[in-house]
């Protein structure tokens, strides 16, 4: 299967962290790092998604 007959499953629960949380942060080192956390949680809601995403 190719990147274009991929299918992403959209998780009932998207991360703990949403991205307005993310930009409530003053710009600086307090976002860059709640950029970070808020990446970890998206890749935990979409772990099963993985491979696919890796794929494209």
């Amino acid at each position: 299967m190719n990147a274009s007959e991929s299918i992403v499953i959209l998780p009932a629960d998207r991360g703990t962290i949403t991205i307005k949380e993310v930009m409530n942060k003053t710009p600086g080192i307090v976002r860059d790092e709640m950029i970070i956390k808020w990446c970890a949680s998206v890749w935990q809601a979409y772990r099963n998604n993985r491979d696919t995403i890796v794929g494209f």
